[in-house]
């Protein structure tokens, strides 16, 4: 903000510079003169003031904030729609399902898309609410009837899943984090700004790894994780590779420097299974109480995920911490956590260790 424009500061001001003896009281030939004119005055002081944090990086937002992002060459990640599988069941006389033709399960719409040599259920809105929408086998319902049109059913979901657009705090870390650095030069932080400037990625983990077994040379890891905080897909995982070091040699092809070996990789998935005795809230289902820890668990993880730079620990204490906050259950006995990992339990006390190159995924849930 420039000054303190407001209406009353310009008023009080204004009647300070009244000549002696004139009358500045409401209502009054000076003060109703003045009146008008000071409150466009402060209009424009306001727009000027908005005008001025919409052009500082610090402040910017929006439109305001993407017009920064330009001038300096980048864009903002933009959200991304979720794909689906379908199978047609064609019925004698039917037909198959036609590009353009539109469906709906439970109030999210698709759309029959082109992708690649097939078709697919692309989804009409984009963001991460459209992930997970409906499991395999579920019918898809036409939008207009058509006569002979075939039965369509859900099939997988296609990686990478729908993400969200860039929100205005991601956007900037990345803009400051572009202009802050010198030239690129290939250190930590640019390999990871070119990692996670691409659609598809929600974080990278960049380390030096240990010499390659065949060359016996250290060469950069980059290991990708997606929006959700989990593996990458295969094909982002390629795309970055092509983009930074195509032939994993260091040949200076892409945008790494020439000899800097770099090879990017999907995490492992270090699987978590949980188990459980509560006493849940009236008025909260079984499965409810079930769906509710699961999200709640993946939400956590995944906040870890995306912020880990290195390895890490996971405390069994965090995870009940996180449990007692559940809206479904009254109590529940901390006694009865059990915790699974790769199926070996997490003894009273200990903690999860992840391996930089891993993350821990929630593969089950089930309460007594």
């Amino acid at each position: 903000m420039l000054i303190d424009t407001s209406y009353e500061k310009l008023m009080e001001e204004y009647l300070k510079l009244a000549p002696e003896g004139i009358d500045t009281r409401q209502g009054g030939i000076y003060y109703d003169a003045g009146a008008g004119f000071l409150f466009l005055l402060s209009r424009f002081y306001t727009d000027l003031n908005h005008l001025y944090d919409q052009i500082s990086l610090t402040s910017a937002q929006g439109e305001y904030l993407d017009d920064r992002g330009r001038d300096f060459g980048m864009e903002r990640n933009a959200a991304t729609k979720a794909v689906y599988e379908y199978n047609a069941v064609i019925e004698e006389g039917g037909r198959p399902p036609e590009i353009g033709d539109r469906f709906f399960w439970d109030g999210h719409f698709f759309v029959v898309t082109p992708f690649g040599s097939e078709t697919v259920l692309l989804a009409e809105k984009a963001g991460s609410s459209e992930n997970g929408i409906a499991d395999e086998g579920t019918l898809a319902v036409p939008v207009e009837s058509a006569r002979g049109l075939s039965q369509v059913v859900f099939g997988r979901q296609k990686r990478p899943l729908a993400q969200d657009g860039e929100n205005d705090d991601s956007f900037r870390t990345r803009l400051r984090e572009r202009l802050a650095g010198p030239a690129e030069n290939g250190n930590r932080q640019h390999y990871k700004t070119w990692c996670e400037e691409e659609e598809g990625v929600g974080a990278a983990r960049i380390f030096l790894a240990e010499p390659d077994e065949e060359t016996g040379v250290k060469h950069v890891k980059g290991v990708i994780l997606d929006p959700q905080g989990k593996d990458a897909a295969a094909d982002i995982v390629m795309k970055l590779q092509n983009k930074i070091d195509p032939g994993k040699n260091g040949s200076g092809e892409g945008v790494a420097n020439i000899g800097a070996i770099f090879k990017a990789i999907a995490p492992a998935a270090v699987e978590i299974r949980l188990s459980v005795c509560v006493k849940k809230n009236d008025g909260y289902t079984a499965a409810q109480v079930q769906e509710e820890m699961a999200l709640l668990l993946a939400d956590y993880f995944k906040e870890l995920n995306l912020a880990a730079q290195d390895s890490y620990w996971v405390a069994k204490s965090k995870i009940a911490a996180k449990i007692a906050q559940m809206k479904s259950i009254d109590d529940y006995a901390v006694s009865s956590l059990v915790l699974m990992r790769n199926d070996t339990q997490v003894t009273d006390g200990a903690e999860i260790d992840v391996a930089e190159y891993a993350v821990p995924l929630i593969e089950d849930v089930s309460y007594m």
